[in-house]
């Protein structure tokens, strides 16, 4: 509740302008603070701005929703490209897999067919191994059984020599006794010719006994001879028999195939990280494969957001859009609203100052073509029915005519500014405010004031520098005198 608004309602100041009396846009003015009028054209206003900020956000995310598409359109051919080189890269991998798991299985078979190789041969080479122990502990046994026999040859031996040495020296002393004559060839004594042929058949006898006991001798000696050469023969058939050229030819054969093994073990090793190689190349594309329709997934779903982002951008502009115009439109609602009040206010009130056929019409600011607002506030006054004049602008009016004018548009604005700020004062004040009118028209001023006192149980003070005849309730007289200013009652 300004100041203005104050001195339009409830002190009527003496030099202040009433209503009618203003510019029509200072009118306008105060009509606008009257209805708040500025609250809807902000209200506008900061939909405007709110419109504004959503089709930048509008535009903003159509050109998101465009760059995405780019992405999308990208990435798309991106994950074409590379699944036809997949597919490519993958029919070439996969030839060359079938040859090299073909070549892969080939070798082991060969493999397989030398590790069968090297078990017949570690197989013989253990057969051989007992064999060989076998004619080994045989060898050892025969050469244990050839040296009793060696042993006792060599005993046998000695006996011979031995034999042989006595015969040898019986036949020695024979022929000495058979030469000697009568002197022993022994003792040298002088024997007789009995003792002589007496040791000559001794010597005979003796010897016949070793020569048989030679023979015997020679016939043991020849059987272990014999023995022993059977022995011989056997050992060394059993020499013969332990080989071991064989076995290390057999070893020769195991080396050559395990050597032949591990080159195949590395062939298949390296045919191995070839294939790897190839499912490394497979794997790779379908690492790309799987990002690229990754990146496609988030971006449908980025692209899904923005659309029902602007989807609902769209809503919240149409809305919005229609409250930059609505808002507009309460505002020209209200204020046709208050216009329609003010006039029946003001032509009531010229029907009680005696002008009951007048009526007045009022038009404010409108909305142009173009959406601006043609700012004014024209009031028409019809004299009524039986004069020769058409509606004129209030302005035309002067004299009595004018001043009830501008008392009816007084008295009516002061109620319209009470009842839009919900107010009731007891107390109203009008300064200075009848002059140009005459007595006639005072009178019925001064009756229409004392109606409303009475209707609205309030107090009315008329200020005038003149004595008003009318029968007021009551009299304040300000004399001023050589004492100065005082109030007489």
């Amino acid at each position: 509740f300004s100041s203005n608004t104050f001195q339009n309602s409830i002190v009527i100041g003496q030099f202040s302008q009433m209503f009618f009396d203003l510019k029509p846009r200072d009118k306008l003015s105060v009509f606008t603070e009257l209805l708040n009028l500025d609250y809807w054209l902000e209200c506008s206003q900061r939909v405007t701005s709110t419109l504004s900020v959503l089709r930048e956000d509008q535009l903003e995310a159509e050109k998101t929703l465009a760059r995405l598409e780019g992405v999308r359109s990208e990435l798309k051919n991106t994950l074409n490209s590379t699944t036809a080189e997949a597919e490519e890269k993958t029919t070439s991998s996969s030839n060359s897999q079938r040859v090299l798991k073909r070549k892969l299985r080939k070798i082991k078979a060969e493999k397989l067919d030398l590790r069968k190789q090297a078990t017949n041969l570690l197989e013989r080479i253990e057969t051989r191994r007992i064999r060989d122990d076998e004619l080994a502990a045989k060898i050892g046994k025969l050469a244990k059984e050839h040296d009793p026999i060696t042993a006792t040859m060599r005993e046998v031996e000695g006996n011979i020599k031995e034999l042989e040495i006595h015969i040898e020296n019986l036949d020695n002393s024979f022929l000495s006794l058979k030469k000697a004559k009568d002197i022993c060839p022994t003792c040298k004594q002088k024997i007789s010719p009995q003792h002589r042929r007496f040791e000559q058949q001794r010597i005979a006898k003796k010897k016949v006994e070793h020569v048989g006991e030679l023979k015997m001798w020679k016939v043991e000696y020849k059987a272990l001879l014999k023995s022993l050469d059977e022995k011989i023969n056997h050992l060394e058939v059993a020499k013969q028999k332990l080989d071991h050229s064989k076995s290390a030819k057999l070893y020769l054969s195991l080396n050559s195939i395990n050597s032949d093994i591990k080159e195949l073990d590395n062939e298949i090793s390296s045919i191995n990280n070839q294939i790897v190689q190839l499912d490394q190349l497979s794997n790779s594309y379908a690492k790309k494969i799987r990002k690229c329709k990754k990146r496609l997934k988030r971006n449908k779903q980025k692209m899904k957001e923005i659309k029902k982002s602007l989807v609902e951008l769209d809503n919240d502009i149409h809305q919005t859009r229609y409250w930059v115009q609505g808002f507009k439109d309460i505002r020209l609602f209200e204020v046709d609203e208050a216009l329609i009040s003010f006039q029946v206010e003001v032509n009531s009130y010229l029907a009680d100052l005696g002008m009951a056929d007048w009526s007045v019409n009022m038009e404010v600011e409108r909305e142009t073509k173009a959406g601006k607002l043609s700012r004014g506030f024209r009031i028409m006054v019809d004299p009524g029915i039986g004069s020769n004049s058409s509606p004129k602008p209030w302005e035309a009016w002067s004299g009595g005519e004018g001043q009830r004018l501008r008392l009816a548009g007084t008295l009516a604005l002061s109620n319209l500014i009470l009842h839009q700020f919900n107010r009731d004062c007891n107390i109203q004040i009008f300064d200075e405010k009848l002059y140009w009118l005459s007595g006639t028209g005072e009178e019925d001023m001064l009756n229409l004031l004392r109606t409303i006192a009475i209707q609205e149980e309030k107090q009315i003070w008329v200020v005038d520098q003149h004595a008003l005849n009318y029968p007021f309730d009551g009299f304040l007289t300000v004399v001023k005198d050589e004492n100065g200013s005082h109030l007489e009652i």
